[in-house]
């Protein structure tokens, strides 16, 4: 077994066992969780043109609230 291991480490065949699958889980704020989500996918909203759709979207949210 150690002289495949050998031969594959020599091949760079050597992989690790990653998961198959990663889960992480935070805290954060409960104020707006859109907000949240945006942000955690990288979207700047206190930039343009960013800032503007998002307060769009609000007024939208509140009217479906109603």
């Amino acid at each position: 077994m150690q002289v495949l291991r050998d031969e594959m480490a020599a091949a760079e065949d050597l992989r690790g066992n990653a998961p198959f699958m990663r889960m992480t889980t935070g805290w954060g704020s409960t104020d707006d969780i859109v907000d949240s989500m945006l942000r955690g996918d990288g979207v700047d909203l206190e930039k343009s043109p960013d800032r503007e759709v998002r307060a769009a979207s609000r007024v939208v949210e509140d009217l479906l609230k109603t």
